[in-house]
């Protein structure tokens, strides 16, 4: 949605009274920079796991894998390590993606695409931005990834830079269901960079990152969505899906939270929703794609088929058949996953829509248990 960006730019570069104060640039500095020790990526899926290796995928879904190749390759030789190649008008962490890719395959051709990906983001946008990027365009992870594994200290910088950018939004009229330009991508966004800068070693937005989560779980209705002005009161659901990829993930990583079982509540509820629903494949089987919102909604779209989404509700179904041990999770989850064949993945908004998140289901369906 492209008329959201001015208005959520000007927020986000802190001109509106409800912004913190101005505050110079700061640093995060690790002593673990100084000595750059050999990439590790044991340390990628730690945090961006659960995930599997590339070699220990089942052989039912190495079609997952092989696409991902494929265009993957194509896309670099066409874009190189352009942030926003091709068609793409959302940052949807390609740095982070092939992150992940370099630590579950070994092979650093991902390595190498993921940093100079992320040098791309950094140094031909945020920096002359002065950190002020939309939610739209946030893509921390990448930023966090870079800043552990390439020791970049200009990458670990960035991160309390652009959370005290967007840390004005949690404490105005945005993290609300009535703001035209709110929906659930800008405050997963936004919650994500705060979580950036603490896993990054700064307690200074920890405060604000647990009241951001407890007032967007307060917003959502019985069906676990916030039904924003700015959708017509329905669900976008794969922002959505977003958003319960990442409470989910910071209900792992930050356990006993006054909030967590709350975020397990609205996951079931909203995975219920979106089977029971939204799946299009119950009326017609050729179709394995959910609805792309759950209402007709002027200037949002229609309640129309979406594959090249799957991607990012996907998560949600692993997380759900490993939390309850409820098999038919993984089940619905699995047909989400083969839906994913008939994504547009020659595009390359689509391709990152598919691959950002999607590989954690792996982790959840085929990992430890």
């Amino acid at each position: 949605m492209l008329f959201l960006i001015a208005p959520v730019l000007l927020a986000a570069n802190c001109r509106t009274p409800s912004c913190p104060p101005a505050s110079p640039p700061v640093s995060l500095r690790s002593p673990a920079a100084a000595t750059r020790p050999a990439p590790d990526p044991a340390a990628v899926l730690a945090f961006a796991g659960p995930t599997i290796p590339v070699a220990d995928v089942p052989a039912s879904v190495r079609g997952y894998e092989q696409r991902f190749k494929m265009y993957a390759d194509s896309q670099w030789a066409a874009f190189g390590p352009k942030w926003d190649a091709g068609n793409s008008i959302s940052g949807y962490e390609r740095a982070e993606i092939y992150y992940v890719w370099w630590a579950r395959t070994g092979d650093t051709t991902y390595l190498s695409r993921a940093h100079q990906t992320a040098v791309n983001y950094r140094d031909n946008y945020l920096v002359p931005a002065q950190f002020g990027t939309s939610p739209h365009w946030s893509q921390m992870e990448s930023m966090y990834l870079d800043c552990i594994i390439a020791k970049d200290q200009k990458s670990c910088d960035v991160l309390p830079n652009v959370a005290y950018k967007l840390s004005g939004f949690p404490n105005n009229n945005y993290w609300g269901i009535a703001h035209p330009n709110t929906e659930a991508r800008v405050m997963t966004r936004v919650i994500i960079a705060l979580w950036m800068n603490e896993k990054a070693g700064s307690s200074q937005y920890s405060a604000l990152l647990d009241s951001a989560i407890v007032r967007a779980l307060r917003l959502m209705n019985a069906d676990g969505y916030a039904p924003f002005a700015s959708t017509c009161g329905g669900s976008l659901n794969y922002m959505n899906g977003m958003m319960y990829d990442a409470l989910t993930r910071i209900h792992d990583h930050r356990p006993k939270r006054i909030y967590n079982a709350l975020i397990e509540q609205k996951a079931k509820a909203f995975g219920d929703f979106l089977w029971r629903t939204q799946w299009r494949g119950t009326a017609n089987p050729a179709d394995l794609s959910f609805n792309y919102v759950s209402v007709e909604c002027k200037g949002t779209g229609s309640p129309t088929s979406s594959p090249d989404l799957n991607g990012l509700m996907l998560p949600l179904f692993g997380w759900l058949g490993k939390t309850t041990g409820d098999q038919a999770w993984f089940e619905r989850g699995d047909a989400v996953l083969s839906g994913m064949k008939s994504a547009s993945l020659y595009l390359y908004r689509q391709f990152s829509e598919s691959y950002s998140s999607s590989y954690r289901y792996l982790g959840y369906r085929y990992g430890a248990k």
